[in-house]
């Protein structure tokens, strides 16, 4: 699918079977790339999380922040990058391929999370309901000064804890990529499925994502 190789900085110790994989695409991100980071290794959970961060050959200091996590936690997060850039939608799809969780959680570069408890809420739905393919949330947009800029935004503005559809995705458009958690199985099918996939493009941007896994199961 790549036509540059890939690298893998990691440590010889990896996480012993994580079930949640957290993917996050990260270019020129100098600047929020720590918070991203702490996001996630932060999150208070009752099972293990690795994370794979997508370095794509920053011209800023991104993969020397990237780099210092994974000597942080060698266990925990892995660093892949290649010789040259590659864009986000084949950055996103070599994290993809190598994500171990059962559960993939997504958070670019540039985002964060607030609520430490953001990934045991939504593995808990998923794995109450075999037929759920995707989980969102709330979100708020922040200003560069640290300033909100809207108030939370439901995923689909109709209040908490409700199925939606793949109509609700493509008129509402209010899925934002830091909310999602889905199955790493699903993604992968996605992904094989593609048209473009076959002819060794990966073209597929966040919101085809979420149509894609809506033809699988139920969105909530």
């Amino acid at each position: 699918m790549l036509n540059s190789p890939i690298e893998y900085v990691e440590s010889d110790r990896l996480l012993k079977d994580p079930l949640v994989s957290v993917v996050m695409i990260t270019y020129n991100h100098e600047r929020y790339l720590a918070e991203a980071i702490e996001g996630v290794v932060g999150q208070v959970t009752s099972f293990p999380v690795e994370l794979l961060i997508g370095e794509d050959c920053s011209t800023d200091g991104t993969r020397t922040i990237a780099l210092s996590y994974q000597k942080r936690f060698p266990v925990q997060i892995r660093v892949i990058t290649s010789e040259r850039n590659v864009g986000m939608h084949e950055n996103l799809a070599r994290l993809a391929a190598a994500a171990r969780g059962k559960y993939i959680a997504f958070c670019e570069g540039d985002d964060y999370w607030c609520r430490l408890d953001k990934l045991e809420l939504q593995i808990s739905v998923l794995e109450s309901d075999p037929s759920i393919s995707l989980v969102c949330s709330s979100w708020r947009t922040i200003s560069e000064d640290g300033v909100p800029i809207n108030p939370d935004t439901l995923s689909l503005g109709r209040g908490r804890g409700h199925y939606f559809g793949l109509d609700d995705i493509i008129v509402s458009g209010r899925i934002r990529t830091l909310t999602v958690c889905t199955r790493t199985a699903l993604v992968k099918k996605a992904m094989r499925e593609s048209p473009l996939c076959k002819l060794g493009r990966y073209p597929m941007g966040d919101h085809p994502l979420w149509v894609a896994l809506s033809r699988y199961g139920a969105c909530y």
